[in-house]
């Protein structure tokens, strides 16, 4: 009987902090879900500039596939702060767009 009060104990705790962590979890995606917005506004802007059309092909590909969509924007995040991937390489890509768009993965 000592042992399931401190299991019983134990197990409460851990279900009193899932609020908590809903909480933290949903701060988190809205986190990404607004740096995600203002850099595919900010990729949309290179695309469309001059400096955009005179980019090479590599570019414009990397810039699509890692910040083409609000979706997409949130999982390349998602994966540099996780360790999914190094932040360097999503670096490399915006600071070639620009230091406004740079700025905004620190």
């Amino acid at each position: 009987l000592k042992y399931a009060s401190s299991l019983r104990r134990m197990l409460q705790s851990v279900m009193g902090s899932f609020v908590s962590l809903f909480w933290a979890f949903s701060l988190l995606v809205f986190v990404f879900y607004l740096f995600s917005i203002v850099t595919v506004q900010g990729m949309i802007n290179f695309l469309d500039s001059d400096k955009g059309a005179l980019a090479d092909d590599q570019l414009r590909e990397d810039v699509r596939r890692y910040f083409g969509s609000v979706p997409q924007a949130m999982m390349t995040y998602h994966m540099a702060t996780s360790g999914g991937n190094d932040w360097g390489q999503y670096f490399d890509v915006l600071a070639a767009t620009g230091r406004q768009n740079a700025a905004g993965l620190f």
